[in-house]
């Protein structure tokens, strides 16, 4: 049961970018805790690990940019456009309803 949360623990935290540093405190605890490293090796692990599944996000984000012939600024125009919708819409949670032009459309590749 220890190494399933462990495992599960490994796995979540690089999906929240917002708390980088807890990737690094689990991975590090984890191999300290079962004695496969010092601790040095093992924040160095953590990071150097960290680092790689950072650049494939950045390089397949890139990729599908790129395929999609979308920018960065119409991204963060739709992000910015979906966010104040958010703020706006009603209690019920669907705040859709209202205008379904401004609803994020699936994006196709044209064949």
């Amino acid at each position: 049961m220890l190494l399933i949360a462990a495992v599960v623990l490994t796995v979540m935290p690089p999906s929240i970018n917002v708390m980088l540093i807890v990737y690094q405190v689990v991975v590090t605890v984890l191999l300290v805790t079962f004695r496969l490293t010092d601790t040095t090796t093992a924040i160095t692990y953590a990071i150097t690990l960290h680092l790689i599944q950072m650049i494939c996000w950045i390089v397949l984000g890139s990729w599908s940019v790129r395929q999609t012939d979308s920018s960065f600024s119409q991204l963060v125009q739709e992000m910015r456009k979906y966010a104040h919708k958010k703020q706006a819409a009603p209690e019920d949670g669907n705040e859709w309803d209202q205008d379904e032009s401004d609803a994020p459309q699936e994006i196709t590749d044209g064949s």
